[in-house]
């Protein structure tokens, strides 16, 4: 597999760094399963030893502290996102395990019954104001053009249509207005979430808050767009995810309540057209 070159010693289990020891209080190496990989951009491996689980992020070079400071300034800001064990070594950042489990699987089961907009906007309420001073991320939809193109390659034989719709999407999202500029997560959906159904804490059933690698500033509307679009496409990857629509249905509702409609309609569409 070729890894950037800052993961391979974390990939390899004979390797001795810094983390092993204070992490899991053992010299002997723990069980590594790769969770994602994304070729020169990033890594994350599930770390298991005895009873303790962790995540590794393996980023590019000198980026780690960067990551490694978001991670402590959300958390200081109350929000449930992975606690970094120690400092960053070698382009690895360590994170905790969260409680809790993907918000797709609540979403298979009922609906994500428990789950309701204001949840959601009181996570995204509680992102701190220094992240406005974070770089900035192109939404989803600011790139519809780009993603339309990819689209199109892809499909040959509708690569009219898609770039109709794509050009469509486009033009009305220059003529929406997104709202101000505010602390973003930058690619919310269903698998950055986990949930408990029947904890109650400040964020209703969410426990926990992953990837937090584009928070920065950016519009509300492309969060709760980023939101919606994904649980509405969600059946097309697989029939269990019958009770999706409904739960994009209920969430959009209440994001209504906070955003310009029409803009966040424009934004779900340019959302879901790559998907």
């Amino acid at each position: 597999m070729p890894w950037p070159c800052s993961a391979a010693p974390a990939w390899d289990p004979s390797w001795r760094s810094p983390w092993p020891r204070p992490v899991f209080s053992s010299a002997v190496p723990a069980e590594l399963a790769e969770v994602s990989y994304r070729p020169t951009r990033r890594a994350v491996l599930r770390a298991v030893h005895e009873s303790q689980v962790h995540y590794l992020k393996v980023q590019r070079q000198g980026r780690a502290a960067a990551l490694h400071a978001r991670h402590r300034m959300l958390l200081e800001a109350g929000l449930p996102v992975p606690v970094p064990c120690g400092d960053p070594v070698q382009d690895v950042v360590v994170l905790r395990q969260l409680p809790g489990t993907p918000l797709a699987v609540s979403v298979r089961e009922d609906g994500a019954a428990a789950l309701r907009p204001e949840h959601v906007l009181a996570l995204l309420d509680a992102l701190p104001a220094a992240a406005l001073d974070l770089p900035a991320r192109v939404s989803w939809t600011e790139r519809v053009l780009d993603y339309g193109h990819a689209a199109a390659v892809a499909l040959p034989e509708e690569r009219e249509r898609i770039e109709r719709i794509a050009a469509a999407i486009d033009e009305a999202r220059r003529e929406t207005a997104p709202g101000p500029a505010v602390p973003v997560h930058g690619d919310l959906y269903e698998a950055n979430l986990l949930v408990q159904p029947g904890a109650d804490g400040p964020f209703g059933p969410v426990t926990g808050l992953l990837d937090v690698d584009t928070v920065g500033p950016g519009h509300r509307v492309d969060d709760l767009a980023c939101f919606v679009a994904h649980l509405a496409v969600l059946p097309t990857v697989h029939d269990r995810y019958g009770c999706a629509p409904a739960a994009a249905a209920r969430m959009l509702a209440g994001f209504d309540a906070v955003v310009d409609a029409a803009a966040l309609r424009v934004r779900c569409a340019g959302v879901a057209l790559p998907r």
